[in-house]
């Protein structure tokens, strides 16, 4: 890449199963510092939130997160009326995170 003095860090996303999600490649200088994190994917769950530091070197870096897909057991299911008039469902995955709202 024009501009940039450094090999790039390839970042792959996937299942645990080995699945291709997404991918992204990043370029900078050697000697900077770089975060790789975990991106959110519809319909999966990062299997680890943790941070990655890397350091731009003369070598191709890979670093590749590990996703699982969400899996909904539903323990509660609430409905009303929100703005607009339009319905509101709420489901709770079976992790307890997160809700997640339909609405119709």
């Amino acid at each position: 890449m024009v501009g940039y003095n450094a090999e790039p860090i390839h970042i792959r996303y996937q299942t645990t199963a080995g699945k291709h999600l997404d991918e992204e490649t990043i370029y900078g200088n050697v000697g900077e510092s770089y975060q790789a994190e975990p991106k959110r994917i519809n319909g999966y769950t990062a299997v680890s939130d943790k941070n990655q530091m890397l350091t731009f070197t003369d070598k191709t870096q890979e670093i590749v997160f590990e996703y699982e897909p969400n899996q909904l057991k539903i323990q509660d299911v609430s409905a009303k009326v929100g703005d607009k008039g339009r319905f509101q469902i709420t489901v709770l995955p079976q992790n307890n995170n997160k809700n997640i709202y339909l609405n119709m």
